[in-house]
């Protein structure tokens, strides 16, 4: 089938009348963003840097408001305050696999180098652990423009401190930044089209997350789901099967499971499995994802229209024409209905009913 449906991710918002091409495109993209913030959003820090200053000038206003009066009523006081920057909890680090910054992200990338420049400073004064979260956020920099070769050059030689300086160092600041490195290098390898090496670091993360969060945890469920992605990409689907099989075990024995990452990964499952030739497999979980979203999203759901298509796909794999097009044309007609005909996904269910046809 086209790749662009293929082990697709779905939207947060179903109700969104308009999805970029690059979400048919790109496939499960590495490092996704969860719960509407990541690491790697650029709007949220500067929203939160706004509100820092905004909370700042207020402060500043209030205090100098207080001191000019006391003043006038002869008192001398002297006052300090100083207003920070937001600081996250152990538990939003832990849920959001955010690591504490103090740098927002830079629009030029000619200014990436200063965070370095920061880094080695906090290292001269004996602050390694600071200067090496300024290295992660520079080498997120890079990645965010782009500059996949310079952010291979930086994570390179963030390995070596890891190898020496932090080598005997497992505590929690530690760690998180082992499974924030080498989540960073295998999206860079990824990116550079270094299948292998991206397979192997962000097998080093998972191994690292499964010492950090246990077996049970919504973080090993999405370094399951992030491994499985390289997996795929290099063609070892019956590891990224089991992959994606240990995912969804995780994420069913949560109490506040994410079920769009649930039905994402079962679509996933069943694409594998029809790739393995494991046809009644594949019908299996793709319907019960077919529910899934009716139950979350509605009849109506443009991930409905994607789950058809790949179920249209799998029946016609297993020779069965009559259910693949009445499947296919149902996912067609969600598509069509929601985007018109000349929308990405309408023309790629369209091009799998001509195949089906055969012409």
């Amino acid at each position: 089938m086209d790749k662009s449906i293929q082990n697709q991710t779905f939207p947060n918002d179903s109700s969104k009348d308009e999805l970029s091409k690059d979400f048919f495109e790109n496939l499960r993209q590495p490092l996704p963003n969860e719960n509407n913030f990541s690491f790697f959003d650029t709007s949220y820090h500067r929203k939160k840097l706004d509100k820092v200053k905004n909370k700042r000038k207020l402060i500043f206003f209030v205090i100098f408001a207080f001191i000019f009066l006391s003043a006038l009523a002869g008192v001398g006081i002297i006052l300090s305050y100083g207003a920070s920057y937001p600081v996250y909890s152990k538990k939003e680090i832990n849920s959001e696999n955010h690591l504490e910054q103090q740098s927002m992200m830079v629009d030029d990338i000619y200014e990436i180098q200063h965070i370095f420049d920061e880094a080695s400073l906090d290292e001269k004064n004996n602050r390694h652990i600071d200067g090496f979260k300024k290295r992660i956020h520079g080498v997120n920099n890079y990645i965010q423009h782009k500059e996949y070769k310079r952010a291979l050059k930086q994570s390179l030689n963030n390995e070596k401190i890891l190898k020496t300086i932090f080598k005997d160092e497992y505590n929690d600041d530690i760690s998180l930044l082992r499974i924030k490195h080498h989540n960073l290098l295998s999206e860079i390898y990824y990116r550079l089209n270094k299948l292998p090496q991206a397979r192997k670091q962000s097998d080093q993360a998972l191994r690292d997350t499964l010492i950090v969060y246990g077996t049970k945890h919504y973080e090993t469920a999405k370094q399951y789901d992030l491994l499985a992605f390289y997996l795929d990409a290099i063609g070892e689907t019956n590891e990224a099967l089991m992959l994606y099989h240990n995912s969804i075990d995780v994420r069913l024995g949560l109490s506040n499971a994410d079920e769009g990452k649930l039905i994402t990964d079962m679509n996933n499952l069943g694409e594998d499995y029809r790739a393995l030739g494991m046809y009644d497999e594949s019908r299996l979980v793709l319907m019960k994802a077919i529910k899934m979203v009716e139950k979350k999203f509605g009849i109506h759901a443009i991930e409905l229209a994607i789950i058809l298509n790949n179920l249209g796909l799998t029946e016609q794999a297993s020779e069965n024409g009559v259910l693949s097009m009445s499947y296919l044309q149902q996912a067609y007609k969600i598509a069509h209905e929601k985007y018109g005909s000349q929308h990405e996904l309408s023309k790629v269910i369209a091009k799998n009913i001509t195949n089906l046809r055969g012409f």
